[in-house]
């Protein structure tokens, strides 16, 4: 294969799918419309199918490392990410895909794939170009989410959840340091915006022990949908992670799902290792059955 694969989106979901056909010898390239990585914790955890996916490849991946591994092992194989480049326009013709890339200084790029991945996250730009949509439910609970320094004394391998008669529980996850991710609960008739100030009201109400929030890294007020694509593949154009499906953020569902969509789509299980030939109107059945465990 010639043209290299381009991989959107550098997540967890985009650089797993960008390291399957680097490690066997396809040429490849990742961009990502960010400037520089994120620093959000986001999802903290893996799932222990998605560790065996990561021994395979001959890495063992802590919880909040994920994102930073992955770029080091992809490095591995002489692939950087093209950081500030946006997918501008895509067509697609028999044997392959033509995309138009935005980059940071404004100038525009013509390149040609066999195999195009949209790991573009849940506002996906990918998926919008090939005319899919995600398809289920748009309304649901609603959470408020931080992640935050904090002053504390809580065990730091100890997750904690705690029950109060306001509208929910508190969910509190020590991680490096003084941080702490807490989701909290709240009414799905809840209109304001996230602030450091009003997550601080709910931990001193609803938490047992005394936690004092120092600076937010990061807050949002997240409403739970639960949606999914038709088709994982549309021609030479395979959807993989939020780009495809969203659901409860709950236990790191969205990148377990994601990085499994990745794997599925690697040699030997995958057309990155076949000749090209003329598209098929759908994806794979393993990749569809690989995002089934999302809750409906």
């Amino acid at each position: 294969m010639s043209e290299p694969i381009i991989v959107v989106g550098a997540g967890p979901v985009g650089l797993t799918a960008a390291l399957e056909p680097a490690r066997h010898g396809v040429p490849v390239r990742i961009v990502d419309r960010s400037p520089e990585p994120t620093t959000e914790s986001r999802a903290i955890i893996v799932h222990a199918r998605s560790l065996e996916m990561f021994e395979r490849l001959g890495w063992t991946i802590a919880q909040t490392e994920t994102e930073r591994i992955l770029t080091k092992a992809l490095a591995e194989y002489s692939v950087t990410v093209e950081r500030g480049v946006t997918l501008a326009g895509l067509t697609q013709h028999e044997y392959g895909v033509r995309v138009v890339l935005k980059h940071a200084d404004e100038t525009h790029e013509s390149a040609r794939t066999g195999w195009l991945v949209g790991a573009d996250g849940g506002h996906s730009r990918t998926r919008q170009m090939v005319g899919s949509a995600l398809a289920g439910k748009f309304k649901g609970e609603k959470f408020l989410m931080g992640d935050v320094n904090a002053a504390h004394h809580l065990d730091p391998h100890t997750m904690y959840t705690f029950f109060s008669p306001h509208d929910g529980p508190l969910l509190v996850s020590p991680m490096q340091g003084d941080r702490l991710r807490l989701i909290a609960n709240t009414s799905t008739d809840e209109q304001r915006t996230a602030t450091q100030e009003w997550l601080q009201q709910v931990v001193d109400e609803r938490a047992e022990h005394p936690i004092r929030i120092r600076d937010a890294r990061w807050l949002t007020v997240c409403e739970v949908h639960h949606a999914q694509v038709p088709e994982y593949r549309a021609g030479r154009v395979v959807l993989a992670g939020d780009a495809a499906h969203v659901h409860s953020p709950a236990g790191g569902q969205g990148m377990n799902t994601g990085i499994k969509d990745a794997h599925t789509t690697s040699p030997g299980s995958s057309p990155w290792s076949v000749p090209a030939r003329p598209a098929r109107p759908c994806w794979t059945a393993t990749t569809r059955s690989a995002t089934r465990s999302a809750p409906r």
